[in-house]
């Protein structure tokens, strides 16, 4: 301990004579000295201002919570949902003003503009269902899958069979089937909002006969029982031998069978007959609708200056069919030279939308000069020079059409021989049609307008027979007998009681529409054909009243 204690002295004694060290000691203390000045000069503040406490004050007991479980299980309610909503929303919520200021009447002006838009809504969308000129751009936009897809809608609409689909658990196959069915109740009724046709909709306009199922199993491998070296026959089994014969053929085809005749095929197909009535009730029943909504009358003058028994009954029916859906129709009956001063002054009328000459007249070139007499505002059947050149030059323009041309195209569109798929211009494309009339008002302007979609189209009347393509009309030295047997679609319109055309020389499967007063095609056409259309008066006259329509507001933009 003795050597422990003299280290330490030494170390005291050196440290007590080194200059630095004592000059360290010095300002240790001069700063602790400071920091004792500042502490008490706070403690001195601290207890000028007893109401501030800068410490807490500690609790002298815990604060007790009791936690219920049940809230880890509590369903959120909408309230709690809504708020939270709302709190997470990063748009800027505004309060709802407490006075909301009632909306002012619209004015008539106002009112008939909003009328005038929603047509021309309606017109859009008629042009866009009908010429899909959307379709195109689509396309480009959709991926490789989705363009598959839409081949395949196009081939299935068109009549092919649907592909069976990828398996799927039930309950998912009810949903996309109540989602099919809603969107095909959707498309059905804005085909007939737009008056736009849709394969759906020919239960409305053909007139189709109930099936007969045949239950007679006929004659089996088997027949009767053998028991032992006793064969038992009922009496059923006897009469059915009597009355069929041996066992029934099969129709041909599979492995062992040949290729099926078409010929043969189609005579088990019975012929689906198309009446005027039906595909006009949609029109007549829109044309009523626009005018009650519209509340207006537009006024139609109707020239007869011949005893043609044809005019006089379209003179009558158009008087009828008018007076039902609320239009004003006036028959003027006249002289043959007093018509054309009678149309100058309708001209001038205002109280007249649209005027009507129920031809022939004159039956010459004199019916050229009054076809042109009537101003194009109010030429209701667009027979005028103007509206007929635009048929044959400018498609594209908007323009009146004559009434039963137009019904036609309307027939064919309505059993969908328009191909909506195709781009307009080319819907008929493929299709040999025969038109077995070239008169100015009908035959005419028919086979241009369907040349104009694509067809093929040959106009026959007593002197040649001409083809119509969409820029050219040529002479060819063809016969009927030679252009019948190869149309797809055959439309007759001969003013002859005893002109029958033979129905040997159409084609199975032909479409056959006759537009004359009298009955062109023989008893049997119905064997032959696909679709027969008897008649097509009344949906000539829906179109009259739907071109009345577009003149009235023509004159009144």
């Amino acid at each position: 301990m003795s050597s422990l204690a003299n280290l330490i002295n030494s170390v005291k004694a050196k440290t007590a004579n080194n200059v630095h060290l004592k000059n360290n000691s010095v300002k240790r203390k001069a700063s602790n000295s400071k920091l004792e000045a500042k502490q008490k000069k706070q403690k001195t503040i601290i207890e000028a201002t007893p109401s501030i406490s800068l410490i807490p004050k500690r609790v002298s007991e815990p604060n007790v919570v009791v936690f219920d479980p049940s809230v880890l299980y509590k369903k959120p309610t909408l309230e709690d949902k809504a708020s939270k909503k709302k709190f997470l929303d990063s748009r800027i919520t505004t309060a709802e003003p407490s006075n909301v200021e009632q909306k002012n009447k619209p004015t008539a002006k106002e009112a008939e503009e909003e009328v005038e838009n929603q047509k021309h809504d309606v017109e859009l969308k008629q042009l866009l269902s009908t010429s899909n000129i959307l379709e195109e751009l689509e396309r480009e936009e959709m991926s490789s899958r989705d363009k598959r897809k839409s081949n395949m809608k196009k081939l299935e609409s068109l009549g092919a069979k649907a592909s069976a689909g990828p398996k799927m658990p039930l309950f998912l196959k009810l949903s996309l089937d109540e989602s099919r069915k809603q969107k095909g109740i959707a498309k059905l009724q804005e085909a007939k909002d737009l008056g736009i046709y849709d394969k759906s909709l020919k239960h409305l306009y053909v007139k189709t006969e109930t099936k007969t199922r045949d239950r007679n199993p006929g004659i089996t491998n088997g027949l009767g029982r053998l028991k032992g070296a006793t064969l038992t026959i009922k009496k059923s089994d006897i009469e059915r031998i009597k009355r069929e014969g041996s066992k029934k053929k099969s129709f041909g085809g599979g492995k062992k069978g040949g290729k099926r005749n078409f010929k043969f095929l189609h005579n088990m197909t019975k012929c689906k007959t198309i009446l005027a009535s039906t595909v006009s009730s949609h029109f007549r029943n829109q044309i009523k609708r626009v005018v009650s909504q519209r509340k207006i009358k537009p006024s139609l003058v109707g020239f007869l200056a011949n005893d043609d028994p044809a005019a006089k009954q379209y003179a009558e029916h158009t008087a009828s069919s008018c007076k039902d859906i609320g239009l004003d129709f006036k028959l003027v009956k006249l002289d043959k030279d007093a018509l054309k001063l009678n149309i100058i002054k309708a001209n001038s009328d205002k109280n007249i939308n649209g005027i009507m000459v129920y031809y022939p007249v004159f039956g010459n070139h004199t019916d050229y000069t009054l076809r042109n007499s009537v101003d194009d505002l109010k030429d209701i059947e667009g027979l005028a020079h103007n509206a007929v050149n635009s048929i044959y030059h400018d498609p594209s323009k908007k323009k009146i059409l004559p009434c039963t041309p137009l019904a036609i195209i309307k027939i064919l569109e309505y059993i969908g021989q328009y191909k909506n798929s195709l781009v307009h211009g080319d819907r008929l494309k493929g299709r040999t049609v025969t038109i077995i009339n070239r008169s100015e008002i009908a035959g005419r302007p028919l086979a241009a307008l369907l040349a104009k979609e694509g067809a093929n189209v040959y106009s026959v009347d007593k002197h040649n027979v001409q083809k119509f393509t969409k820029n050219d009309i040529l002479d060819t030295d063809l016969e009927y007998t030679q252009v019948v047997p190869k149309s797809d679609i055959v439309i007759t319109g001969v003013p002859d009681a005893n002109y029958k055309l033979p129905s040997n020389l159409l084609k199975p499967g032909v479409i056959a529409i006759n537009f004359s007063t009298y009955a062109n095609f023989e008893s049997d056409i119905t064997s032959k054909a696909s679709y027969f259309v008897p008649s097509v008066g009344k949906v000539t006259v829906a179109m009259l009243k739907r071109n009345l329509l577009k003149l009235y507001d023509y004159q009144n933009n």
